[in-house]
Order: C-alpha cells, then sequence, then structure tokens
C-alpha cells in the first residue's frame, strides 16, 4: 500500500479527532485559535463517553452512531444557551487575524516535519508495531470491529473488564469510515497525535500563558516536535498509543486550568467554557489513559498553588488574614484527602508497585532530564539551552512564576524511576506505573512553553543590546532590528536544527520499532508469517478458532486477518480455566476425554505453530506445553505448511475426520 492510498484513512483520522470537537467548541462560543486548538479534547471526549452510553444501551458502534453522537453535545449547549439566554456568559473575542495567522503558520513546520518523520518512520501505511503491548491494541480493535462494542467499561479482556478505550475508539473510527487495515489506520492515528493534535494542544497552551503574543505563537509549532520523549518516543516504546494520546491532549488541561486559576494572559476562554473545557479534559485523558489525568493534576498542582499564596496575601493585605488562613488550611486539607482517596483506589493499587530497574545514577538521569536526552537518547543541545533560558525568564515573570518549579517537579519523578526505585519513590511514580518512559514523556509538556519562552525572551534580550547607532540607517526604524523579528530568526535556525539534525534521531526512534529486518531477534511478525496468515485465513472457517501460542506471532493472527485465535494476547492473565487447561494438555487430545469436551465447547479446531524469535528470554513462552509435538502425537492433521510454520486440524476429536488424512499443501 503506497502513501497516497492512505490518504482516505488519514483524513478520516483528521476528521473524527477535529470535527466533533470544532462542533462543540464554537457551540460554547470560542472561535479562532481557540475552537480548533481545543478540538480534539472535545472530539476524544465526546466519542469516549459516547461509546461507554452506547454499550450500556446496546447501541452497536459504527460511524452512523458515533456521528449522531458528534452533534449531541453541540446541540445540548445550544439549546442551553437559547434557554438560559443572558445567564450563559458572552463568548471571548478572537484573536486578532495577524495572531490567528501567526499560529496557524506556525503549526506548518511542525505539520511539514511531522509528516516527514512519520512517513520515513513507519517507511509503509501498514507496517506493524512489533511490540508486546501492541498485541493487545490491535486485538481490541479488531474486538470493537466484530462485536460493535467499543466501551471502555468492558474493552479489558475483550467484553469483560474496563480499559481505557478512547484510542481504540477512535481508531475504528478510521477503519469503518475509510476501510483501512487495522494496521493502517493505527499508524494514521497514532501519526496524527504526533503530528497535529499534540501541535494544536501546545499551540493553545501556549496562546493561555504568552497570550496573543505573535513571536511565541509562530514558533510553538517547532519546538512541540523537537523533543525526543514526546511525541516521538511513545510510538517507540510500548507501543503506548492510548497514552499517546492522553498526553496529547493534557496542554488543553492545563490551559484550562491557567483559566480557572486566573494565571492566563489575556484568557482566550469565558470561565463556563474555561470549567466546561476542564471537566471535559479529565474525561478525555481518563478515557484516553488515567495515567495521563494524574499528569494533568500534577502539572496543575504548582499554579493551584501560585494562585493560593496569591489569594491569601490579598486576604491578608485586606484585613482579613484568619479567613486566608483558614482558606489555605482548607485546601491543603483537601488535597490530602484526595490524595490519600486515590491512593487507595484499586486502580492505583494495582499499579503502584510495577516492577522496574533502575538503569542509571542519579546524577546520569538529571544530565538527562537536563540535555532532553532521557532513557538513553541522544542529547539535544540547542532545545535544551532553549529550556534553560526559558526557566531564567519564566522565573523573573510572576503569571509563569509556577512554570519552573512544575518542569522541575516532571524532571524528579522522572529521576526517581530512572535512577532510584523504592517503595517510597513508588508512592509518587506509581501512577505511571513507575515507568521511566511515560514520566520521559511528560517532561516536554512543560519543556515546549519554557524553550518559547527562552527563544522568545533572548530575542528581547539580544534587541535590548543592539546598538542601533551601529546598524545602516535604512535599518534602525525599520522591523528587522525588532524583537518579533530577531525571535523569527532564532525560530528559523531552530527549525533548521531540528529539520537538519534532530529529525534523523526521532525517525530511527521509530523505525526500530516498526522495520526490524526478518529473522532478528524480537520480531513478532515478519512479511512471511503475514503471508501464511493469509493463506490460513482461507483454510480456516469464520466459526472456527485456531489454537495458539502467542509468543510465536500467531496472537497476531486474529487482528491481521480476522481468524479467531484462543490466546490473542502474550499473556494469559483473564484466560479462563479451560483455555489454560488447553494451553497444556491440547496435544493429549487422543486419549484425554476431558481435552475434546473443551475443544468443542470453545469450538477450537485447530492449532498453529509458528517461528519463535521475540522476547527469547521470556519464560510465558514455556506456558503453552499443550501445544507443541503435534507431528508426533496422533488425532492432528498438516493441512499447511511454510517452512517452520504450521497449521493442524484437530482430527482426534471428530471421528469422521480421524479417518481422513489428506497429504498436506506446502508453500513456498
Amino acid at each position: 500500500m503506497s502513501w497516497i492510498d492512505a490518504v482516505p484513512a488519514l483524513a478520516a483520522t483528521v476528521v473524527w479527532f477535529l470535527a466533533p470537537g470544532v462542533l462543540t467548541s464554537y457551540a460554547l462560543g470560542l472561535r479562532g485559535l481557540a475552537a480548533w486548538t481545543v478540538a480534539p479534547a472535545f472530539s476524544t471526549a465526546t466519542l469516549a463517553v459516547s461509546a461507554v452510553v452506547f454499550g450500556k444501551l446496546g447501541i452497536a458502534w459504527s460511524t452512523e452512531s458515533a456521528g449522531i453522537a458528534a452533534i449531541v453535545p453541540a446541540a445540548v449547549i445550544l439549546l442551553v444557551r437559547l434557554v438560559l439566554r443572558r445567564g450563559f456568559s458572552p463568548a471571548v473575542q478572537p484573536d486578532s487575524r495577524k495572531v490567528r495567522l501567526a499560529g496557524w503558520l506556525g503549526l506548518l513546520p511542525a505539520v511539514l516535519i511531522g509528516l516527514y518523520i512519520i512517513v520515513r518512520g513507519f517507511r509503509t501505511p501498514g507496517t506493524m508495531s512489533q511490540t508486546y503491548d501492541a498485541v493487545f491494541h490491535y486485538n481490541a480493535l479488531r474486538w470493537v470491529l466484530e462485536s460493535g462494542e467499543a466501551s471502555s467499561l468492558t474493552l479489558g479482556g475483550f467484553g469483560a473488564t474496563f480499559y481505557p478505550g478512547a484510542w481504540h475508539d477512535i481508531t475504528s473510527l478510521v477503519v469503518l469510515s475509510s476501510n483501512a487495515s487495522l494496521t493502517v489506520a493505527a499508524n494514521m492515528a497514532s501519526g496524527v497525535i504526533a503530528v497535529l493534535v499534540w501541535p494544536l494542544a501546545c499551540l493553545f497552551l501556549s496562546r493561555q500563558v504568552f497570550g496573543p503574543a505573535i513571536p511565541a505563537l509562530a514558533i510553538t509549532g517547532t519546538v512541540s516536535v523537537s523533543f525526543a520523549a514526546f511525541p516521538w518516543g511513545l510510538l517507540n516504546f510500548g507501543v503506548l498509543w492510548p497514552n499517546a494520546l492522553g498526553f496529547a491532549l493534557v496542554p488543553i488541561g492545563v490551559g484550562a486550568g491557567l483559566s480557572i486559576l486566573g494565571l492566563t494572559t489575556q484568557d482566550t476562554l469565558n470561565r463556563t467554557a474555561a470549567w466546561g473545557l476542564l471537566i471535559t479534559s479529565v474525561l478525555a485523558t481518563g478515557f484516553a489513559q488515567p495515567n495521563t489525568t494524574f499528569s494533568l493534576a500534577a502539572l496543575l498542582l504548582l499554579p493551584a498553588c501560585q494562585a493560593l499564596l496569591s489569594w491569601m496575601r490579598g486576604q491578608h493585605r485586606a484585613g482579613r488574614t484568619v479567613r486566608g488562613l483558614l482558606g489555605g488550611a482548607a485546601a491543603v486539607a483537601l488535597a490530602v484527602g484526595v490524595w490519600v482517596f486515590v491512593h487507595s483506589l484499586p486502580m492505583v493499587t494495582g499499579i503502584k508497585d510495577f516492577p522496574w530497574a533502575p538503569y542509571t545514577s542519579v546524577a546520569g538521569a538529571v544530565g538527562e532530564v537536563l540535555l532532553n536526552a532521557t532513557n538513553g537518547r541522544e542529547a539535544l543541545w540547542w532545545i535544551s539551552a532553549a529550556v534553560v533560558a526559558g526557566m531564567f525568564f519564566a522565573f523573573r515573570d510572576r503569571s509563569t512564576l509556577w512554570l519552573p518549579p512544575a518542569h522541575m517537579a516532571t524532571a524528579v519523578l522522572f529521576v526517581m524511576t530512572a535512577a532510584i526505585q523504592s517503595s517510597t519513590t513508588h508512592i509518587f511514580t506509581g501512577f505511571w506505573y513507575n515507568d521511566s518512559y511515560r514520566l520521559a514523556a511528560m517532561v516536554p509538556i512543560t519543556g515546549v512553553l519554557l524553550a518559547v519562552y527562552g527563544v522568545t525572551g533572548v530575542a528581547v534580550k539580544l534587541r535590548e543590546r543592539v546598538n542601533l547607532q551601529e546598524l545602516p540607517i535604512r535599518m534602525r526604524n525599520t522591523r528587522l532590528a525588532s524583537a518579533p523579528a530577531l525571535t523569527g530568526v532564532l525560530g528559523a535556525l531552530l527549525l533548521v536544527v531540528v529539520a537538519t539534525g534532530y529529525q534523523e534521531e526521532f525517525v530511527d526512534d521509530i523505525n526500530g520499532t516498526y522495520n526490524k529486518p526478518a529473522n532478528v531477534q524480537a520480531t513478532l511478525v515478519d512479511p512471511a508469517e503475514r503471508a501464511f496468515y493469509s493463506r490460513i485465513d482461507d483454510i480456516v472457517p469464520e466459526d472456527a478458532v485456531v489454537a495458539n501460542n502467542p509468543w510465536d506471532g500467531s496472537a497476531m493472527l486474529w487482528a491481521l486477518t480476522g481468524t479467531h485465535v484462543l490466546f490473542p494476547h502474550l499473556s494469559q492473565s483473564g484466560s479462563t480455566e479451560a483455555q489454560g487447561y488447553l494451553a497444556e494438555h491440547l496435544n493429549e487430545a487422543s486419549n484425554n476425554p476431558k481435552v475434546c469436551r473443551l475443544v468443542h465447547r470453545l469450538d477450537v479446531r485447530y492449532v498453529i505453530n509458528g517461528t519463535f524469535r521475540f522476547w527469547l528470554d521470556d519464560n510465558r513462552i514455556d506456558n503453552y506445553p499443550g501445544l507443541t509435538n503435534l507431528r508426533m502425537n496422533p488425532g492432528f492433521e498438516l493441512v499447511e505448511q511454510q517452512g517452520r510454520m504450521e497449521l493442524y486440524r484437530i482430527t482426534a476429536c471428530d471421528p469422521e475426520l480421524a479417518s481422513h488424512t489428506p497429504e498436506p499443501r506446502n508453500g513456498t
């Protein structure tokens, strides 16, 4: 499949991420940059919540049902505005044309650079991620498409338990809208998150922090795609597609929170829109991946402290010191209570002691954060210098005083996971599975703002130091000597650095996960195996299940072809007792009546043996002894073979088949 062929899937992805949200934004009264930059949060929350509601009502998940759901929030908001009329706060005046133009043109380099990285990193639109988590995500997509059930309440275990499904909801709609394959749709979704959703969210937050400052808005797009840890890092590690969606939406929630706290510059939201957007962001990040909701809360903690201290000082100056102290104490008590409550939630207790070994020293981890070289990546010197400069300028500005401490707090969380890992650090890092990659991806959220401040701040300082008398007369009173012009020059230099220096590293980051040479260790499914699976799909009836050891790559048989497998994920957690028994005893079918009873109950009629090259040192590979030595056991008929890959039909449990032994086909 060529990239031209993937355009319909790409277009469908953009539409589902933006269209529902734009309708809601305009209904709320937002216009211009504000309406479009926050749209992904509204879209994600709308579709994820709709999937849950449809699941409860028994309504199938489809483009038609999702399309109707997409217009409901806007219709409700407009109805409320019509009923309340004067009671509904007016919309904020949109930015000027120049400000909007600066923001949109500033996004163009981000989109172009991002598309280059995506195309080079994936190589082809349908390239499959060769990672542990990708197996679950691909098969979860297949479950949604086959069952018509997209609710996050039942996605875990495919119809059993909670799993945040926003990414799967949107990606499944891409498949349904464009008829793209699962791998193409997954790549388009993850690409749009990195290239469009994340830069839009950063642009919104930049607008909230810096106001209608043309220089800052013009370079935000370029800066947003200049960090390795995010958005590019999560296309390599995991692969953590739901996490990537959640992190991409966090800046929108932070911008809404700053509006409520009164820490914005010429706010682009009214009070109603700010509260609505914050609640929406909590829903969107929660249904994308709850640990990104904790990221949103953590990043708003420092601004909230700054706003609280400012309020307490105001109370003291007004002669209401006791009221200020009581209010502050109540806020602290509420925060502690929420902290204790959240730590008691089963969702948190189940992950807060997740084991990860430290991989570096404290000094090494600190150095990685300073150089934006987390998890052993190459140092990004220029963007790191901009971040450090931005911390200097942000400390001198009361409205951004919270920003450096928030960035440093995120850095500390990363250091805890990368270099320490103890029961004490798990109290703070357990929300993110104690995972350094997830916390590294959180650093660029504040890093983008600091880098933008660094570039614009340096430009202002340079302007202050320019001796106009030394310039040619024709330049002294022109815009060429202005701070915005100098910002443009520095931004252009940064663009050159990203386009010529950083982007190849980002491409390699993606390539390492998606394009593994055939026959190397850590390859889950290679082209030969995909071809073999296609032939199997023509042999196995639609209602039959294929027994499999998922570690040989066959877990992907369902996702890639629609042929059902007994074990669709690499972990046996959630497997039934019957599945576990067959994993251990299926090869005893000819002399074990219990095996045949379970075979009939689960409709298992075939067994597949594939190649083992994925995580060979993981002992879970050995949890399927009942699927071995089939050629040496009676009751299994070889019907398809290609090299070491084999497909057997189970004849031991069917007397008619047991007497029929045709020659197997041998694929080439």
